[in-house]
């Protein structure tokens, strides 16, 4: 890296420091928890019931959130969908918060990402963005994720800088760390790669304006 590009990002990084130190002492936008439990089990055709991660016991205190939701979906003819989403309504109160980001947590439970994409969700509309698309790998088992996160007044964003971004702009400027990470997964049968990211995709149209009604709750 060229010199003067090295030295402005190490302003850049300063002045961020001093900043998000300054905004620490002041108080945090207080809001209200979200009941994912109020989803709804039918969507579409889809029918969903509760289910637990029995590789992660205690998964909510063991991450810190403050409410999870952890389901699965399913429709005849399409394999099911897990659905896991996360809150964490105070990042100052609960600064343990973690992510729990597929590309950490998968791959520490040995799975391999074999191809990581992000893929357009409503491409077109006034409501489009983008989620992060794995395709992961366990000896002969194969799954299809698709996540993305969800900050302050519906603003959907996945990891990298602008999901840095916004958490500095969400704690120093807005004064409100909620965050909500929204994943879903479904196994790989076969060769059917696309016809699953098509069916999670297809899911994702139905399951996003219901997460959002419940969230834009929070105030």
């Amino acid at each position: 890296m060229p010199p003067n590009k090295f030295l402005t990002m190490i302003l850049l990084l300063a002045a961020a420091g001093i900043v998000a130190y300054g905004a620490s002492s002041l108080p945090e936008v207080e809001i209200k928890d979200a009941d994912l439990s109020l989803i709804p089990y039918t969507i579409g055709a889809w029918k969903g019931e509760n289910t637990n991660d029995d590789t992660i016991p205690d998964l909510t205190k063991r991450i810190y959130a403050t409410n999870i939701l952890y389901r699965i979906y399913a429709k005849e003819g399409d394999p099911p969908i897990t659905v896991f989403v996360s809150t964490c309504k105070s990042l100052k109160k609960h600064p343990n918060f973690k992510y729990h980001f597929p590309m950490y947590c998968y791959v520490g439970s040995g799975w391999k990402i074999v191809q990581a994409t992000d893929i357009p969700v409503f491409a077109g509309t006034d409501r489009a963005f983008f989620a992060r698309q794995l395709i992961l790998q366990r000896g002969e088992h194969r799954m299809v994720i698709v996540f993305y996160l969800q900050t302050r007044r519906s603003v959907k964003v996945t990891p990298g800088i602008q999901q840095r971004i916004q958490d500095l702009l969400n704690r120093c400027v807005f004064r409100r760390s909620d965050i909500t990470v929204v994943r879903f997964s479904s196994p790989v049968a076969g060769d059917n790669v696309q016809v699953i990211s098509e069916s999670i995709g297809s899911f994702i149209k139905l399951f996003e304006p219901e997460l959002s009604r419940r969230l834009a709750e929070l105030g």
